[in-house]
């Protein structure tokens, strides 16, 4: 299954094979809440850092840290479109944001957005050394073609859809 990413702009964080991780390791994440457990850093965009952790349940998710939300006001406006809109989404083509977080402590300025984790994007399986077959393609066309229509009937429009905001699994 392809999953299409959010709407904010988000960095390549998941990591499918070892070959497909970078050579320059994070530094391991801080603790964020009781509810979760960071695991280690798996990316970084223009929007924050993610890192991938595990529930109270066991279940993998992916957390972004928005730092400094409230800074920059379009940037606020963003994060609270990206927010709302994934309240509403739900397809399994589209990743889906499962809890929003103040930070822990006193101070309010950053904002986590916790979401589904998923095995790869759509960047990293065509900048493998695996080789890509016909098959492979149509079938990450089709996912692909499945959330943006789904987006569509929505009334969303998604102005960035790049390789490495499509997030999905192999199988």
């Amino acid at each position: 299954m392809l999953i299409l990413c959010s709407l904010a702009s988000l960095a390549a964080f998941f990591r499918l094979l070892p070959h497909l991780t970078p050579s320059l390791t994070p530094p391991s994440p801080p603790k964020i809440s009781n509810k979760y457990t960071p695991l280690r850093v798996i990316g970084r965009g223009a929007y924050g850092v993610v890192v991938s952790a595990v529930n109270a349940g066991g279940e993998r998710v992916a957390i972004k840290r928005v730092g400094g939300v409230f800074e920059n006001v379009i940037d606020a406006k963003r994060t609270l479109r990206e927010i709302q809109l994934l309240r509403h989404l739900k397809h399994e083509n589209v990743i889906s944001l499962l809890d929003v977080m103040k930070p822990p402590g006193s101070l309010f300025n950053d904002l986590y957005m916790v979401y589904e984790l998923c095995d790869t994007d759509l960047h990293q399986v065509i900048r493998s050394p695996q080789p890509l077959e016909s098959a492979h393609c149509e079938f990450f066309l089709y996912q692909l073609l499945r959330g943006l229509m789904y987006l569509h009937s929505a009334g969303v429009l998604h102005r960035g859809a790049l390789a490495p905001r499509m997030r999905g699994t192999l199988s």
